[in-house]
């Protein structure tokens, strides 16, 4: 028995690109606020949410 280096399913590497891609806007948020002043403090953390459940969405689909 051969090891099998793809997936069968081409739907991984779609899911695998989202979540990269959603990574990548996370780590942009996050210098963000490390960079904003204080006074946009509060509405970068709701952005980081949103992007927190969308990578939560990505995951079910991968391991319902």
């Amino acid at each position: 028995m051969g090891l099998r280096m793809q997936p069968r399913n081409e739907k991984l590497f779609i899911l695998f690109s989202k979540a990269g891609s959603n990574v990548v806007e996370s780590a942009a948020i996050l210098m963000e606020f490390v960079a904003a002043p204080h006074e946009r403090w509060a509405k970068l953390p709701k952005r980081m949410l949103g992007t927190e459940h969308a990578g939560d969405d990505t995951t079910q689909v991968v391991y319902p």
